[in-house]
C-alpha cells in the first residue's frame, strides 16, 4: 500500500519544486537527496527534516509552507506502515515530529482549531510510551524541534511546561528542576532577563536544599544573564562558582561551556592572560559535532588575546592548526574564521591579506542566520572595516545588523561598543542628533558596567579566586607532600621486603642447583639405561624378524617335501590333502613373511593379506579366466595371531569354492568381505554364487574336516560362524576384535 502513494506524493513533490521559483537553487539537490534513499526510515528521516527546514523558517511565505505540508504528507504513510524497523521510542519521536509540525504548519496558515487539534495528537502519542522517563526525553526534543523565537501556534516554552508537568506529577524532584532551568533558558535567550533571572535564583535555593546534583547549570545561566546585563563582577562570581561545582559534582559533559564563559569575561575585562588560560581549556577538550560555529568563534578570540600578548606567531600557529583539525561547512563557522584571520593580518601590518580575508567574510555575511551570535560579531567587524574606509553607509548597514541581534539578548558589553561605533559613523555622517544620542546611550552602559566600585569588587573577586586556587594548591602540595613521604616508606619497606624476598630466591636457587646437579646425574644414568634398553630393543626387533624369516623358509622346506613327497604318490585323496597342506602352509608363510617386512613386527594389514592370498590361490588352481573374486576388505591391522587365523580360514573357504562350488569349466564369482560392524567387532563373508551345500547337508553332523577345520578356528578368535545355501554358499563369521590376539590350537 505505501508504494503506490509514495510515488504519487513523490511526483508531486518534483513537480512541485520544478514550478516554483523559490526551489530553483535548491530544487535539484533536494530531488537527488530523496532519491538517494534506500530504505524508508532513511526515507522518513528527508521527509521530516525537510518539513522543518521549509515550515519552521518560511515566516509568512506559502509557497515554503506549501512544500514543508507536502513533505508531511510523505510521511504518513511510512509512519502508518508496521513494517518500519523502528522501536517504540524512536516511532514516538516520529510521530510526535510529524504532529508539532504539521500543527505549526496549521497555525501559520490560520487553522487555529486544527493546530490544537493536533498539538493534542502530539502529547497523546508521547503518553502512550510505558516509562516516563522516555515521554519526558520525547517532549524535551520535540521542544527543541520548535526555533526559539517562533511563537506561532505550539512553541518550546509550552513543551517545557508540559515537561515540567509531567515530573511533577511523577514526583521526580530533580527533572522538574531541570525542565524549570530549561524554560527560565528560553526566558533568557528571549531577552528576558529579570524573569529568567528570578527564576534561576528561586531555582538555585530549592536546588540548594534538595541537593540538586546540577547546579553548576543554574550558576551558569545566571552568569550569562549578568554577563548581558553588564553586570561583570556578578557574572565572574557565578562564572566561578559553575566551574567549583561542576569540578565538585564530577560532571564535566558542559565544560567547553564553562570555560567559555570565563575566557568571555575576562576578555571583555581586559585580563587578557586569564581570558587565553581558560580558552585554551574549553578548546583542550574534544569538540563535539554538535557545537557548530561556537569554537571556530572561541579559537578567533583566543587569537585576538594572544595578539594583544604579543605572541602572533603563536596565534598564527594555533589558528592554522585548529582550522585543518576542525575544518567545518557551517558558513557561520567560516565567516568567523575569515573575521579572525582578517584581524591577524591587519594587526601584523599585511594590509592586502587582511582585505582579502575581509571581503570573504563581508560575501558570507549575507548567508548568515539570524538570532546568532556570530552574525552580530561579524556583521560588528565588517561595519568597523567600512568606518575605516569611509564607507559609512555600508557601515551603517552592518551595524544596524549587529544592533539587532544585540538588542534580542539585551547584551550590555555588546550594546556598548556598538552604540559607540554608532556615535563615530553618525558623527562622520553629519547626524550629530543621533551621535549625541547614541554617545549619551554608550556613555549611560560604559558607567553601569565600568564603575570604580564594580572594578573594585571585580579585583576582589579574581584576588579571592586566586587565593582558593592557591590554597587549594598548597592543599594539593601537602597531599603530594604526604604522599611522598608514604610512597617513601612504602618504598623502604618494599626494598626491605625485595632485600628478604632476593634472600630467600637466592637461597631457593642454589637448592635448585643441588637437585639440578642431582637430577642431571640421575638423568644421565636414566640415559645410559635407555640406550641399553634401545641397543637391547633394536637386537630384540631383529632377532623377532630374523624368527620370522626362519620360519617362513622353514614353512617353504616343508612346503617343498610335501611336494616331493605327492610325486611318488598315486592315489589322489593322499595328493589331495598334500595339496590343501600345501595351502594351508603357504597362507601362514604368508604372515610371517609380511610381519618380517613391515616395521612393526606384530600387526598385518589384512586388505593386503587378503589381496596376496587370493593371488597366490589363483595361481596355485589355475582359475584366473573362469572365476572372479570380489573383494571389499577394510584396512585392519591385525596382530600375527588374528592373521594366521583369518588366513587360514579363507583358504579353506575359498578352496572349498573354487573345488567344489562350479561344475567343470563354468565361470563363477566368489565375494570376500572383511569390515566393522561396530567399535570392537568385525564381520568377515565368504561366499560365492555356485551349486551350494547338498540338500540336507548338517555342517555339525556330516562337516568334512574343512568344516571342521572352520568351526575350530571360528571358535579359536572367539566369533560365531553362520553358513547359509541361499543361490550359492556363504559363510558369515562374526568376531570381537582383541589386541592380546587368540589362542592358536592348530
Amino acid at each position: 500500500m505505501i508504494a503506490p502513494i509514495y510515488r504519487f506524493l513523490f511526483t508531486a513533490a518534483v513537480t512541485l519544486f520544478l514550478l516554483l521559483p523559490v526551489h530553483a537553487q535548491t530544487g535539484q539537490d533536494v530531488i537527488s537527496q530523496i532519491k538517494a534513499a534506500t530504505t524508508d526510515t532513511e526515507r522518513l528521516e528527508i521527509y521530516a527534516a525537510l518539513a522543518k527546514r521549509y515550515i519552521y523558517a518560511s515566516g509568512s511565505n506559502q509557497e515554503k509552507l506549501d512544500s514543508g505540508v507536502l513533505f508531511l504528507h510523505m510521511q504518513l504513510p511510512l509512519l502508518q506502515s508496521t513494517a518500519l524497523p523502528l522501536t517504540n521510542i524512536q516511532r514516538a519521536t516520529a510521530w510526535a515530529f510529524y504532529y508539532c509540525d504539521y500543527s505549526k504548519y496549521c497555525a501559520k496558515t490560520g487553522q487555529t482549531f486544527k493546530s490544537n487539534q493536533l498539538s493534542d495528537s502530539l502529547f497523546t502519542v508521547i503518553s502512550r510510551l510505558d516509562d516516563y522517563r522516555d515521554q519526558g526525553a520525547v517532549l524535551k526534543q520535540t521542544g527543541k524541534r520548535i526555533p526559539l523565537f517562533d511563537a506561532v501556534g505550539l512553541t518550546r516554552v509550552s513543551c517545557f511546561e508540559k515537561l515540567r508537568a509531567l515530573y511533577q506529577i511523577k514526583g521526580d524532584r530533580n527533572n522538574t528542576l531541570g525542565a524549570d532551568i530549561d524554560i527560565a533558558d528560553v526566558h533568557m535567550l528571549h531577552g528576558n532577563l529579570n524573569l529568567a533571572e528570578k527564576e534561576l535564583l528561586t531555582l538555585l535555593e530549592t536546588g540548594k536544599k534538595s541537593h540538586y546534583p546540577y547546579l553548576h547549570e543554574i550558576y551558569n545561566l545566571l552568569s550569562v544573564i549578568n554577563y548581558y546585563k553588564g553586570n561583570f563582577n556578578t557574572s565572574l562570581n557565578y562564572a566561578l562558582q559553575t566551574v567549583k561545582q561542576m569540578h565538585s559534582s564530577r560532571d564535566t559533559s558542559q565544560a567547553m561551556n564553562f570555560y567559555a564563559r570565563l575566557a568571555h569575561l575576562y576578555y571583555a575585562l581586559g585580563e587578557t592572560a586569564s581570558s587565553i588560560e581558560y580558552f585554551q581549556l574549553e578548546l583542550s577538550r574534544e569538540i563535539p559535532p554538535s557545537a557548530e560555529a561556537y569554537p571556530a568563534r572561541d579559537a578567533g578570540y583566543l587569537v585576538r588575546a594572544l595578539i594583544k600578548e604579543n605572541r602572533a606567531a603563536e596565534a598564527f600557529r594555533y589558528f592554522t592548526d585548529f582550522m585543518k583539525r576542525y575544518p567545518s561547512p557551517d558558513d557561520h563557522a567560516l565567516a568567523s574564521a575569515d573575521a579572525t584571520w582578517a584581524y591577524y593580518y591587519y594587526s601584523q601590518g599585511d594590509t592586502a591579506n587582511g582585505e582579502r580575508y575581509m571581503k570573504k567574510a563581508i560575501q558570507r555575511a549575507n548567508t548568515l542566520q539570524f538570532n546568532n551570535e556570530v552574525t552580530q560579531e561579524v556583521n560588528f567587524d565588517i561595519s568597523q572595516y567600512y568606518f575605516t574606509k569611509k564607507d559609512y553607509n555600508n557601515a551603517l548597514r552592518h551595524l544596524q545588523i549587529s544592533l539587532q541581534e544585540a538588542q534580542i539578548v539585551n547584551a550590555a558589553l555588546l550594546l556598548k561598543d556598538i552604540y559607540h561605533l554608532h556615535y563615530r559613523i553618525d558623527s562622520a555622517m553629519g547626524n550629530y542628533a543621533t551621535a549625541i544620542e547614541h554617545y549619551n546611550q554608550y556613555i549611560s552602559i560604559k558607567d553601569s558596567i565600568f564603575s570604580e566600585v564594580k572594578s573594585r569588587q571585580i579585583e576582589e573577586l579574581q584576588v579571592q579566586f586566586e587565593s582558593e586556587k592557591k590554597d587549594a594548591k598548597i592543599q594539593l602540595q601537602e597531599k603530594s607532600l604526604q604522599q611522598s613521604r608514604l610512597i617513601r616508606n612504602i618504598t623502604y619497606i618494599l626494598i626491605a621486603a625485595f632485600a628478604l624476598i632476593a634472600a630467600l630466591f637466592y637461597n631457593r636457587y642454589r637448592m635448585k642447583q643441588k637437585v639440578n646437579a642431582e637430577l642431571e646425574y640421575k638423568q644421565k644414568l636414566i640415559n645410559q639405561k635407555n640406550a641399553s634398553l634401545e641397543q637391547l630393543i633394536t637386537e630384540k626387533e631383529w632377532l623377532v624378524k630374523e624368527i620370522h624369516h626362519r620360519v617362513k623358509n622353514n614353512f617353504h622346506v616343508v612346503a617343498s617335501l610335501l611336494e616331493i613327497q605327492s610325486s611318488y604318490l598315486r592315489n589322489r585323496e593322499a595328493l589331495t590333502a598334500i595339496k590343501e597342506s600345501q595351502h594351508r602352509i603357504h597362507s601362514m608363510s604368508i604372515i610371517h613373511q609380511k610381519l618380517y617386512q613391515s616395521d612393526t613386527l606384530s600387526t598385518i594389514n589384512m586388505r593386503e593379506y587378503i589381496y596376496e592370498l587370493v593371488e597366490y590361490l589363483r595361481e596355485s588352481f589355475a582359475i584366473r579366466d573362469n572365476i572372479h573374486f570380489n573383494l571389499d576388505v577394510e584396512s585392519v591391522d591385525l596382530n600375527h595371531g588374528y592373521a594366521i587365523t583369518l588366513g587360514l580360514i579363507l583358504n579353506e573357504a575359498i578352496t572349498n569354492s573354487i573345488k567344489y562350488a562350479f561344475e567343470a569349466d563354468r565361470s563363477g564369482d566368489i565375494s570376500i568381505s572383511l569390515r566393522h560392524i561396530s567399535d570392537a567387532q568385525l564381520l568377515l563373508i565368504i561366499g560365492d554364487n555356485g551349486k551350494g551345500l547338498p540338500s540336507g547337508f548338517n555342517a555339525k553332523t556330516g562337516a568334512s574336516m574343512g568344516m571342521e577345520l572352520l568351526q575350530g578356528l571360528t571358535e579359536d578368535i572367539g566369533g560365531s560362524l553362520n553358513i547359509k545355501s541361499e543361490n550359492g554358499l556363504q559363510i558369515d563369521i562374526i568376531f570381537s576384535y582383541k589386541t592380546s590376539g587368540p589362542h592358536l590350537s592348530f
